[in-house]
């Protein structure tokens, strides 16, 4: 019977390392998307959700049509104002980049 709670916490941690792990891979996707845009000049950037991330970040809401939330990335990032910045589902991000190649 003491097997099944340590199964459990394995798991748990298990889980925790995976999410953890997706979160670091978006984090690096993100940061070269972001330099690629401003390398290019480009006007628009796509960047994935954070899969493991809530809906509000430090009280906002991180949806596409938040403009002050938009605005705080931008400038965290140093992204340049006129750079259109949208935020897509991380599954379909991986499929517009392979439809890309």
């Amino acid at each position: 019977m003491k097997l099944m709670p340590n199964c459990f916490v394995i798991g748990t941690l298990f889980m925790l390392v995976a999410s953890q792990f997706m979160s670091w891979r978006v984090a690096d996707i993100r940061k070269a998307e972001i330099e690629k845009c401003l390398e290019e000049n480009a006007d628009s950037i796509i960047l994935p959700y954070n899969p493991s991330e809530s809906t509000y970040c430090y009280g906002d809401n991180i949806a596409n049509d938040n403009r002050s939330w938009i605005y705080k990335y931008k400038m965290y990032y140093d992204i340049p104002r006129e750079v259109n910045l949208t935020f897509v589902d991380y599954n379909t991000y991986v499929t517009m980049k392979e439809q890309k190649k």
